[in-house]
C-alpha cells in the first residue's frame, strides 16, 4: 500500500537487489569492476522514479516514487554522497555513454 508524504501526496519506497543468476546481470557487473554509476543512470534515463539510494552490496539500492519526485540520486558506494539532483549541471545531460550495451527499456 502506497504511503503519503507530510504534504499528502503519495510516494513509494522499494529495495531491489540487482540479479546476479546470469553472467549478464548487473551484480556480476559490478562485481567484474562495472561501475555502479552505470546503473543509476540507466535507471534515471529511462524510469519516472523520485530517488535513488545505492549500496556497496552488489550495487543494491533502494527506489522511490512520488507524486512530485525529487529525481535524485545518492549513494554510500565511492564517490559517495548525491550524483545528482535538479541544479546540478549533469541532471539533464546525455548520460548514454555511462550504460552502453546495457539493454534497450522494453514497454508493454
Amino acid at each position: 500500500m502506497p504511503a503519503t508524504s507530510e504534504t499528502g501526496a503519495m510516494r513509494r519506497v522499494s529495495w531491489v537487489p540487482p540479479p546476479a543468476s546470469s553472467s549478464r546481470g548487473f551484480a556480476d557487473r559490478y562485481e567484474q569492476g562495472q561501475d555502479w554509476r552505470s546503473l543509476a543512470w540507466w535507471i534515471h534515463d529511462h524510469l519516472p522514479n523520485s530517488a535513488l539510494f545505492f549500496f556497496p552490496r552488489l550495487a543494491a539500492f533502494n527506489i522511490t516514487w512520488h507524486e512530485n519526485p525529487e529525481r535524485r540520486i545518492s549513494s554510500y558506494i565511492k564517490p559517495r554522497g548525491i550524483l545528482t539532483r535538479p541544479g546540478m549541471d549533469n541532471h539533464d545531460e546525455d548520460h548514454s555513454a555511462f550504460y552502453e550495451g546495457f539493454p534497450a527499456l522494453r514497454q508493454s
